[in-house]
């Protein structure tokens, strides 16, 4: 009874949230507002380039009419040794103003796509599905502003050690609302592990802060995606750095590799940090521990 209460009131928090989330502002709206707040002197610096553009093109008329006049011996009009480098000049503003609103447009259309792409892969995120230790599936927007995820993406072997690791500190996980979920890369199936942790327990269940992937194809989907999202940032960065690559044999884009890769989720749905290698879940605890009071989610 006490697991379809749980359940109940979880499924009940979640269609709160995305009734909650649809009075909100578009996502399109929400990715505008929040680059123009990294950029806000864009659109002024773009009105001055439209308004010296604009000036400049009426000054270049003017200024072409009378070259135009002058080569045809129009007397009363400027010499042309007046009116062509002065429609020169005033071609050279427009020219130069049209490439600035163009560069700096693009610089804002780049970042525009940077916030999309993260806030997709966030959305994707969200709406993966795991399972608690009683049983209740639910996806991982029912956790947000309660719990910190700690995502282990690797091989059985690295996963089971991090997990071991992690179980030494099971009451600061606990105290901190840390919850791990472990995925497998390598295994199709991990009913075998996930069913010995329920026998080896005296509750017959997994541990409270453990959370088993449901859906494992989703969940397949948005790791590579990740790992070939930031993969092609640091080859982005490393190609304006002018660093060249050492690997022989880049990584493919529809596998995993041997690295066991951490994400730490937090309390606001966010990636707050990616490493590889099993976390330092002392280290881990003592950060969390050391956030003010006044800080909500927190990285970690």
């Amino acid at each position: 009874t006490d697991t379809a209460e749980e359940g109940s009131f979880r499924r009940r928090r979640a269609e709160k949230k995305r009734k909650a989330s649809g009075v909100q502002v578009s996502s399109e709206l929400r990715f505008k507002l929040l680059e123009e707040q990294a950029s806000p002197f864009r659109r002024f610096r773009q009105f001055f380039y439209i308004a010296a553009a604009g000036s400049a093109s009426i000054g270049t008329f003017i200024a072409g009419t009378r070259v135009i006049a002058g080569m045809q011996q129009v007397v009363g009009v400027q010499p042309l040794a007046e009116t062509v480098p002065n429609t020169l000049i005033n071609a050279g503003v427009v020219a130069v103003s049209g490439a600035l609103w163009y560069f700096d447009e693009k610089r804002g259309q780049e970042a525009l796509t940077t916030l999309k792409d993260k806030g997709k892969g966030r959305l994707d995120m969200q709406s993966l599905e795991v399972m608690d230790s009683n049983g209740v599936a639910a996806d991982m927007n029912t956790y947000r502003d309660e719990k910190r995820i700690v995502i282990l993406a690797g091989t059985a072997a690295e996963v089971t050690r991090a997990i071991n690791l992690a179980s030494r500190q099971a009451n600061d996980l606990a105290k901190n609302d840390v919850c791990v979920i472990p995925y497998f890369t390598d295994l199709e199936d991990d009913s075998s592990g996930w069913n010995a942790m329920k026998e080896s327990s005296v509750t017959g269940k997994w541990d409270t802060w453990l959370l088993r992937p449901q859906s494992k194809d989703k969940w397949k989907e948005w790791l590579l995606n990740d790992k070939a999202t930031v993969a092609g940032k640091n080859a982005k960065a490393n190609k304006k750095a002018g660093v060249t690559g050492t690997k022989a044999v880049p990584d493919s884009a529809d596998s995993f590799d041997r690295l066991l890769r951490v994400f730490v989720i937090r309390k606001d749905g966010k990636v707050g940090a990616r490493t590889v290698g099993p976390p330092a879940w002392p280290k881990l605890c003592k950060q969390i521990e050391m956030l003010p009071l006044q800080d909500q989610y927190g990285t970690p």
